[in-house]
């Protein structure tokens, strides 16, 4: 699934830099007619408001397949989130439960380079998903730490959504 070699192409950092900066590539192609607001897709959806709803209804959905697939001793693995990103937009995106094969910059932030994902994808499963799932019962504090460190890994080693949805450093 990690895509290996050098990276597509440098960001272009002049661009606002309010916005992620990303090159041309399969996960970073508009579509047509959507003002480079919504990512090129299997729908041909153009409107960023639909492409919300389209996207929120299919998370629901999938949401719900895993409430009944995830349990108490469920351990995440690397793998089980990729199926569980292809799950949610696969229908709408070719590339959902793939890593990046882009370069991911805001101003002067960079992510680890996209040949590198695969790598860090299997240092944060042996290391950081298998200390904190499953999710065992404990300590409110302890419980939020470790749900907050899953999280912060998993979005520093590889934004796994569109570039349009961040915008100051926050999802929008």
């Amino acid at each position: 699934m990690a895509s290996e070699g050098e990276p597509n192409r440098r960001t272009n950092r002049n661009r606002m830099p309010g916005r992620y900066v990303t090159p041309k590539g399969m996960e970073a192609e508009y579509e047509p007619g959507s003002r480079m607001r919504v990512l090129k897709n299997r729908l041909g959806i153009r409107c960023k408001l639909e492409m919300d709803r389209v996207e929120f209804e299919a998370l629901v959905r999938v949401q719900e397949k895993y409430l009944g697939r995830i349990g108490p001793h469920t351990r995440l693995t690397a793998g089980m989130l990729c199926r569980m990103h292809r799950d949610w937009l696969g229908g709408i995106y070719e590339w959902a439960g793939r890593y990046w094969t882009v370069e991911l910059a805001k101003g002067d932030f960079r992510w680890p380079p996209a040949f590198r994902v695969g790598q860090n994808m299997g240092a944060f499963e042996k290391g950081v998903l298998a200390q904190c799932t499953p999710c065992r019962p404990g300590p409110l504090a302890q419980i939020a730490r470790c749900i907050a460190e899953v999280h912060a890994e998993l979005l520093l080693i590889h934004s796994v959504k569109g570039t349009d949805d961040w915008q100051d450093g926050y999802p929008t």
